[in-house]
């Protein structure tokens, strides 16, 4: 049955010419068919007040002059546009990062606090809204500084540059999957209309992770994989044998070239006596602030390897000499070689700066001399957004979600999972992996126009 202000104005007409001849509130409500005898009384009692007539002498005319009720029946608004309760709420809900990330209910706790007034969780909630602020869930987007935005933007020319020639790009990373609950992103407070950009927020931590690893590439389909495990004592074992034969090697090498370099006509010693020649060059036109002459160079500073070394922070984890001997030497560099031989076309190979990737990029300088035509990219840092792998990864984790809903769990064995990308990866569809990978080039001209800056989807 509707409420009486949501009574049409026919069948207002009804009701009061249907009184007017007679008709009791149930017959009335009979005829009527959908307005109950207690809204047919109410409507027509106030219809008489607004006549001013008596109820045992009816005017049909002036009845139906009466039909519209403007009276405001609501109760009078307890924190109205203005008031200090309502700004507080609106100044509160968006004050800083930490107040937008927080629930309603503790905002209004919170200036209930400071106006020692009680608001009622409905109110406050009617107040935030009539003040235009909603509950949005940001972007996922890493906050970047000017220096960052102008290399993405100089990598970005870069790359266009290399596109148009015909290069070929590698997009490889890596992907968490959590084996616990699905944890839905965060809502945040903000202006109606303001741009959501402004409130992004980083990724969060995982925990409870499968390490995924796989690589694509336009026209030769997801390229190999890697689920990474915990590392064994063998494996452990055989990287540290590796190290110590690379550092034996290195050590070697650094001791035949710095001999030579104090031999003339050895093209160590014109290293040298080519530096020599520009710091010389530097002296006469850019002195050094304490007028001192600048030191010749000797063999020791200038031919020396790093030597390779684990750390304290490795701990068996995904470090830079695994990524080397697990991924780079015997699956990535080997498939991008293939592509460079069956095409002829330069192959740049995309990865992001994790700490292990960086330093295994840095000491793996003399296994890619092997693989003439193949380039890693300097990758501009905090830029996860133009990697166009990170979109091959949502169909995969929406796989496991489907797969969690079907078993009817929260939490996955690892082992299900891990099968469940293999299968997943091994079936991608390879128009869904060439449209993300043409989809790189509109990607460089988004992140160019907004000069560098990560404000836009894609």
């Amino acid at each position: 049955m509707p409420h009486v202000h949501q009574i049409d104005l026919p069948t207002r007409a009804a009701i009061v010419t249907l009184r007017c001849e007679g008709y009791g509130w149930t017959e009335i409500s009979e005829k009527l068919a959908n307005c109950s005898p207690d809204g047919v009384r109410l409507f027509s009692n106030r219809t008489v007040e607004r006549a001013q007539l008596d109820p045992t002498n009816l005017s049909l005319p002036l009845l139906l002059e009466h039909l519209e009720d403007s009276t405001d029946r609501r109760h009078p608004e307890r924190f109205p546009e203005g008031s200090a309760v309502q700004e507080a709420l609106e100044r509160t809900a968006t004050q800083d990062a930490e107040h937008e990330d927080m629930p309603w209910r503790r905002v209004i706790h919170i200036v209930e606090d400071q106006e020692h007034a009680r608001i009622p969780y409905s109110t406050g909630f009617n107040v935030l809204k009539e003040s235009e602020i909603v509950k949005r869930v940001p972007p996922q987007k890493l906050e970047l500084d000017e220096a960052h935005r102008q290399y993405r933007v100089v990598f970005c020319e870069w790359a266009l540059g290399k596109l148009q020639i015909g290069a070929i790009f590698i997009f490889s990373d890596e992907m968490s999957v959590e084996n616990d609950h699905h944890r839905k992103r965060q809502k945040v407070s903000m202006k109606k209309g303001d741009n959501a950009f402004k409130h992004s927020r980083p990724p969060a931590n995982t925990f409870h992770q499968v390490m995924f690893w796989g690589a694509i590439c336009e026209g030769f389909g997801p390229g190999s994989f890697h689920i990474w495990e915990p590392e064994t004592e063998d494996e452990r074992r055989a990287l540290e044998q590796t190290m110590k034969d690379n550092n034996e090697r290195h050590a070697g090498v650094q001791t035949m070239q710095r001999e030579l370099a104090r031999v003339p006509s050895t093209y160590e010693h014109g290293v040298l006596r080519e530096i020599d020649a520009n710091n010389q060059r530097l002296n006469r036109t850019d002195p050094l602030p304490s007028g001192r002459r600048r030191a010749k160079r000797r063999p020791n500073w200038e031919f020396k390897y790093e030597k390779e070394t684990r750390g304290e922070r490795s701990k068996g984890g995904i470090d830079w000499i695994r990524y080397q001997e697990t991924i780079l030497y015997p699956k990535l560099y080997p498939w991008a070689k293939e592509i460079h031989e069956a095409t002829g076309r330069p192959v740049y190979i995309i990865k992001d700066n994790a700490p292990s990737h960086i330093k295994a990029k840095r000491l793996a300088v003399e296994e890619r001399q092997k693989y003439l035509g193949v380039y890693v990219v300097d990758w501009p840092a905090l830029s996860p957004d133009l990697n166009k792998i990170e979109r091959i990864w949502e169909p995969l984790k929406d796989d496991v979600k489907a797969l969690r809903v079907t078993a009817h769990v929260n939490s996955l064995a690892r082992e299900a999972i891990k099968e469940k990308l293999r299968t997943c990866w091994n079936s991608l569809d390879q128009a869904l992996v060439d449209r993300e990978c043409r989809d790189f080039k509109k990607k460089l001209h988004q992140c160019i126009r907004s000069r560098g800056n990560n404000d836009f989807y894609g």
